[in-house]
């Protein structure tokens, strides 16, 4: 997973950069990026369920959701303030954590639940991830607008220190 995960990360990181570069905003370059590939692994997910991948491909459907931990932190860096990005960050890598931990537990819980009515309680399980993951990239793609939030941010830090 790591020997694939972190080359699309490096790629897709680039191509963020250099979305950057030829005039993309950020939303386009980081958030919708990051909101598409998780769409995608959500849609990929479902399909591991009735599509006959190669295991190498279905590392590379694992692969993909985990841009947003490359992204995660450069839109931190732009709309959080500078003496504060170290608190977030913590927070950011708290919570990634957290959910790291949560998720082999509820998985375990699903396949105990579900185990016993047949032999499809890990799939069932996945089903629940991919539509996790499909809903929140879809509320992240319509409510994540990092220059907005910066700009909403830069007012309100203003006005508190006029």
């Amino acid at each position: 997973m790591i020997g694939t995960a972190s080359p699309v990360n490096i790629g897709l990181a680039w191509f963020s950069q250099r979305m950057l570069l030829r005039g993309a905003t950020t939303r386009q370059a980081r958030a919708k990026l990051v909101g598409m590939m998780q769409l995608t692994a959500g849609v990929l997910f479902l399909g591991l369920l009735f599509l006959p991948l190669a295991p190498i491909e279905k590392v590379l459907v694992y692969a993909l959701p985990t841009l947003c931990f490359t992204l995660a932190l450069a839109l931190l860096a732009e709309v959080v303030p500078e003496v504060q990005r170290g608190s977030f960050v913590a927070i950011h890598t708290a919570l990634a954590s957290l959910g790291a931990a949560a998720s082999p537990a509820v998985m375990g819980r699903i396949v105990q639940t579900y185990g016993c009515n047949g032999h499809h309680a890990y799939e069932f399980g996945l089903a629940v991830g991919a539509v996790l993951l499909i809903v929140s990239c879809l509320a992240a793609m319509r409510w994540l607008h990092p220059a907005r939030s910066r700009e909403k941010l830069d007012r309100s830090l203003g006005t508190a220190s006029a």
